[in-house]
C-alpha cells in the first residue's frame, strides 16, 4: 500500500482521484487538490459528483 500512495502522490502530470463506490473521496495527489484548491482534509470531504458538470438536455429543444 505503501508503494501504491507513493505512485499517486508523485504524479506529476495527472490529477489521481480515488472514490468509493458511493462517490466519495478517498485519496488524491497534490495536483489534483492543488487543481481543484482543497487541502487533503477538504477534498476528503468531498463526493466526486462535486467535481462532474451533468448537463441535461432542455425540455424546450428540439
Amino acid at each position: 500500500m505503501e508503494l501504491l500512495d507513493s505512485l499517486i502522490e508523485t504524479a506529476q502530470y495527472n490529477m489521481i482521484l480515488i472514490v468509493q463506490g458511493d462517490g466519495r473521496i478517498i485519496k488524491s495527489n497534490t495536483l489534483a487538490r492543488n487543481t481543484f484548491g482543497y487541502a487533503l482534509n477538504e477534498i476528503l470531504k468531498k463526493n466526486i459528483k462535486s467535481f462532474l458538470k451533468c448537463e441535461t438536455p432542455d425540455a424546450n429543444e428540439g
